[in-house]
């Protein structure tokens, strides 16, 4: 089940997306079910108390008096939600610096054009199919798994790895060469030679370091300051 949410005080857009989202679907993963629900106010979208199961939120910067932007920032600063994935729909364009850290992937302009959608939703369902995949490592006789959509990083000790995720951390021998290689395709991206990064929780990259979670420094590498702002603003 795919869970949608569209926040928007245009009804005529809102069942537009919503008619476009369910052919979609249908013409591409008919087997998979989807949920889409509609909320016409902040107030309504923020009295709903399972906002945390949503997959995919279509957020309208302009809705009324609680901005896009100022919801956004509810849901990743206050909620904590960081593993949903938020679309911002805006009849401007000037909204890319304020939007950075609060990691959408995604900004439609109106009108909404279908291929501008589909294109969004191939990429929604990429990385659906990438947050899916599971790490699996070995501490003595154990073999621990980890949803990778929750990993933030991992960090290379001597022959150690230490695994930090959003509840915990856990500490297994390994080496980063390995666990990169491994992870190629999943949005990691490896900022220094002890440090693997998920690109997702990447919240500022100044010059010499970026931060997770807005509190977390990570060090980057000079060689690799540049392929990581291509790689992160492509992403």
């Amino acid at each position: 089940m795919i869970n949608i949410c569209i926040c928007d005080d245009n009804i005529a857009i809102c069942n537009d997306l919503l008619s476009h989202i369910k052919k979609y679907f249908l013409e591409n993963y008919k087997n998979i079910d989807i949920d889409v629900k509609i909320f016409m106010t902040s107030k309504d979208f923020l009295m709903y108390k399972n906002i945390k199961k949503f997959d995919l939120i279509f957020l309208d910067i302009e809705i009324d008096e609680n901005s896009g932007i100022d919801i956004a920032k509810i849901i990743r600063e206050d909620f904590k939600y960081n593993d949903i994935n938020l679309v911002f729909i805006s009849g401007y364009k000037d909204y890319a610096l304020d939007l950075f850290r609060l990691r959408p992937i995604d900004f439609l302009i109106r009108p909404i054009n279908n291929q501008s959608l589909y294109s969004l939703l191939d990429l929604f369902m990429n990385l659906q199919k990438k947050e899916n995949y599971i790490f699996k490592y070995k501490v003595k006789t154990t073999i621990n798994l980890i949803d990778i959509k929750n990993i933030l990083f991992f960090e290379s000790i001597g022959r150690k790895i230490k695994v930090v995720t959003n509840t915990n951390e856990d500490i297994f021998y390994g080496n980063l060469k390995s666990i990169n290689k491994e992870l190629e395709n999943f949005n990691f991206i490896q900022t220094h030679n002890s440090f693997l990064v998920n690109i997702k929780y990447i919240t500022k990259i100044t010059n010499s370091e970026l931060f997770i979670l807005d509190n977390i420094r990570i060090p980057i590498s000079r060689s690799n300051k540049d392929k990581i702002l291509k790689i992160y603003m492509e992403n």
